[in-house]
């Protein structure tokens, strides 16, 4: 077994059949953060399926 610091969403967007469980921290830990890359960047295919997952998992959070 091992554990892993995630955001809440991130274990359900890969999806329970992969065996991730999202177990919340207390007391609460709030940052700020960003992902940025080039206005011309040229993804993989990895790349782009990162990208859409953080889309679906903050699009409703900005």
């Amino acid at each position: 077994m091992s554990s892993a610091l995630c955001f809440k969403g991130m274990a359900e967007a890969v999806g329970p059949s992969r065996g991730l469980v999202f177990r919340p921290l207390d007391p609460v830990i709030r940052s700020a953060n960003y992902v940025v890359w080039r206005r011309d960047q040229v993804f993989s295919c990895a790349g782009r399926l990162v990208v859409a997952a953080l889309d679906e998992v903050f699009s409703n959070h900005a």
